[in-house]
């Protein structure tokens, strides 16, 4: 039988992605107030229909457990990952699936501020139980939001710039912070068309120029900028990052900023600057994300306040660190489907498992792996986080030589 995918009972009809007709019927259903209900389990899971350019079916907030771990709506339980700890705190649920953040970073600064720092990528020492957000975490929220660390065969062919583009903002719509709407702060940029080089410049120039309008307390907004880097430029004050569709546009990094980056990333910076040519132009490539805080010292010239690196696979999926790289490649070329727990910044992220195998029955799997080059205190909590695992873990144990295990039987 022909996998269809996620199906939803709307009133008394069964509905699903593959109809052609499947938009105006979530229309029917959006404007009739219809109940919904996620068919992965019987007698249904209740979901609910968000409109933004298209209409899309969202789970219901605290349910993701329910749903069966094939369902695209099923969310592992928060202890897998490092957005358990925030919950409550740094992130608030409201209503409609939307949540209220707490930021470790500014969204305005006074002008002649330009006061510039890194953000670090290993774990945060956490003072209190109320522990904000930093650029990293925000970003993992996004992708986490948006899809980007689940993986199934549907998907193969599917993910590019325009679509991860797409679904962050949409899942930056969802967010609040000190009372802004996140989106109305983030930009990416728009997929280069050179048929529209005059269009593209003038919508960033729009959206980019409202760095330099100042606000009612006199202070000046900084916006939130996540692309993919294209190079790393060096000048007499550091150096000017580009970015794949704007390479046009340098986001300059002071050389205190850039020494910091390099040691603080040194791990991803590396996997992405030595990979070879033919994992370039094949399905090993690596990319490098840039999460950055900017703002504008004058008209055009856009300087980094604080920023992040995030390793991602030719998929899109996030890399904790570039030995999942191989991990994650397997799983995508033998089809299966899984789940990336992302860290969050939490001090406890070298136990989360690697990888979640989704299609091993009767639950998730998790996949870990051990190598020798982990600092001791890493390996000790992987080790502790290997023998909490429920069920038994599949482990890959790189000291040992030898090629990866037979995965679990789909």
């Amino acid at each position: 039988m022909e996998n269809l995918g996620p199906c939803y009972l709307a009133g008394e009809e069964v509905i699903h992605p593959r109809q052609p007709d499947f938009q105006q019927r979530l229309a029917h259903a959006y404007d009739g107030r219809l109940l919904l209900r996620c068919l992965c389990r019987d007698p249904g899971i209740p979901v609910y229909i968000a409109r933004y350019r298209d209409y899309v079916v969202k789970r219901c907030p605290g349910t993701g457990h329910q749903h069966d771990p094939l369902c695209d709506a099923y969310e592992p339980p928060p202890s897998h990952g490092g957005l358990g700890e925030l919950m409550g705190d740094a992130v608030r649920e409201l209503e409609g699936d939307r949540l209220e953040v707490v930021f470790s970073f500014p969204l305005s600064r006074r002008q002649g501020s330009s006061r510039a720092a890194a953000e670090p990528a290993a774990p945060t020492h956490v003072r209190s139980s109320h522990r904000p957000l930093g650029l990293r975490a925000m970003l993992h929220l996004l992708m986490e939001r948006a899809g980007f660390n689940r993986w199934s065969p549907r998907m193969a062919g599917k993910r590019n710039w325009p679509v991860f583009r797409y679904h962050l903002l949409q899942a930056a719509t969802e967010l609040r912070a000190k009372g802004l709407c996140l989106a109305d702060r983030l930009f990416l940029p728009e997929p280069f068309r050179r048929e529209d080089l005059d269009g593209l410049a003038e919508r960033r120039q729009r959206r980019l120029g409202t760095l330099m309008v100042p606000q009612g307390d006199g202070s000046l907004p900084m916006m939130l900028i996540v692309g993919e880097v294209k190079e790393v430029a060096r000048t007499p004050q550091g150096a000017a990052l580009r970015l794949k569709h704007m390479a046009n546009v340098a986001l300059h990094v002071d050389a205190t900023t850039l020494c910091r980056l390099r040691r603080v990333f040194a791990e991803a910076i590396d996997a992405w600057e030595l990979q070879p040519a033919s994992a370039v132009r094949g399905s090993a490539r690596l990319r490098l994300l840039l999460a950055a805080l900017v703002f504008a010292k004058r008209e055009s010239l856009l300087w980094v306040h604080s920023a992040t690196l995030q390793l991602v696979n030719e998929q899109w999926l996030p890399l904790a660190h570039p030995r999942e790289a191989g991990l994650l490649q397997m799983l995508v070329n033998e089809g299966r489907c899984f789940y990336k727990p992302l860290d969050f910044e939490s001090r406890r992220a070298p136990a989360f498992a690697n990888a979640l195998l989704l299609d091993a029955r009767p639950a998730p799997v998790p996949l870990h792996i051990v190598s020798p080059l982990m600092p001791e205190h890493e390996r000790q909590m992987k080790e502790e986080g290997i023998k909490l695992s429920v069920p038994s873990a599949w482990i890959w144990r790189l000291d040992e030589g030898a090629a990866a295990p037979q995965l679990p039987a789909r």
